[in-house]
């Protein structure tokens, strides 16, 4: 009963953590909305872009 216990938590864990880490969006994701978006001149839509890009690298550990 305890190993069944024991490997349902691990199992949760598992999941639990896979969840948090799918709501993470990569850099190469949000790049082009940035650029596309200072080339159809909306400046407002590009500087958020740019600032969520910039927070994302450094939640990733890039430095600007």
């Amino acid at each position: 009963m305890k190993r069944r216990l024991v490997l349902l938590f691990i199992a949760w864990a598992c999941l639990v953590s896979l969840a948090a880490r799918a709501g993470d969006v990569a850099p190469r994701d949000i790049w082009p909305q940035a650029t596309s978006a200072a080339d159809a001149g909306n400046l407002e839509a590009a500087a958020k872009k740019t600032s969520e890009l910039t927070e994302t690298g450094r939640t990733n550990g890039t430095r600007t």
